[in-house]
């Protein structure tokens, strides 16, 4: 027996094992292999140029990209983008065409968000494939800013969209609020706020603006309001009506007259109506 003190180095352990151990097969069968484009949804064609040594590279991770054009020339395009990769290649621009990863998709149905030419993207390639991109966001940057500031807390932060053109759709849900607003650049607007019994404000630029809140409608307009239609039927307990004038046009029928004066230029007396 040799008594020995002190760590033991151990550089290989065996372990018997009957029988020969299974082989994995040499390739997948062919029932597993699918043509991407063939089937209507792939990248219909590889980037026209590369770096020299970068076909047959694998780029894992992600990558900043720029958009440059939309809607491949053989429909259907799927929503692809034309993207550069403008770190790929210092001397010629690298683009290709890539699918655009939405919220939701479906059959003639999704959220159909797609960013503009010259916005920064950012892009993944199916394992690694430079010849199968897809572009999953946008990114901001230093010359495109966001169109909304966090705010502090990091609650109750804003949920938005907005259009290059400046039309916004606003979603707000904090301490107290909530709130949806659509703008557009024009100045018009829809608000609808659930804050003091809930209210809903319709307005347009030139003033005009109908206002649902406390089970009130109120309509105002610095101009005329018309009305327009074959029949009209007003129900209410009360009609009240203030103007220095009102006119009618054609006969009007009622059951009970009560007037302080008539003045008329033409008048035919009948039963219950001798003044």
């Amino acid at each position: 027996m040799n008594d020995r003190t002190g760590p033991v180095k151990i550089d290989e352990i065996t372990i018997p094992v009957e029988g020969e151990p299974e082989k994995p097969p040499a390739s997948a069968p062919d029932s597993l292999k699918v043509d991407a484009a063939s089937q209507g949804w792939g990248t219909p064609e590889p980037p026209p140029s590369f770096e020299e040594g970068a076909q047959g590279r694998v780029f894992p991770g992600v990558y900043p990209a720029v958009v440059v054009d939309h809607g491949h020339p053989a429909p259907p395009t799927h929503g692809q983008l034309r993207i550069r990769l403008p770190w790929l290649s210092q001397d010629e621009p690298v683009e290709l065409w890539a699918r655009y990863m939405g919220p939701v998709g479906g059959p003639g149905a999704g959220a159909w968000f797609l960013p503009e030419v010259d916005d920064e993207v950012l892009v993944a390639f199916e394992a690694g494939d430079l010849r199968r991109p897809y572009v999953l966001g946008g990114l901001w940057n230093g010359p495109d800013p966001a169109p909304e500031e966090p705010r502090q807390g990091g609650e109750g932060q804003p949920w938005s969209i907005t259009t290059r053109g400046g039309s916004r759709i606003v979603l707000e849900d904090g301490a107290g609020e909530s709130r949806i607003s659509v703008e557009t650049p024009a100045g018009g607007t829809l608000v609808l706020d659930d804050a003091a019994g809930g209210s809903v404000v319709v307005r347009d630029p030139q003033g005009c603006e109908i206002r649902m809140e406390g089970g009130n409608v109120h309509l105002s307009a610095p101009g005329r309001v018309v009305v327009q239609s074959t029949l009209v039927d007003v129900e209410a307990g009360m009609v009240e009506v203030n103007a220095s004038m009102t006119r009618f046009k054609g006969v009007v029928m009622c059951d009970t007259l009560i007037s302080s004066a008539v003045v008329s230029a033409s008048y035919t007396p009948g039963a219950g109506n001798i003044w």
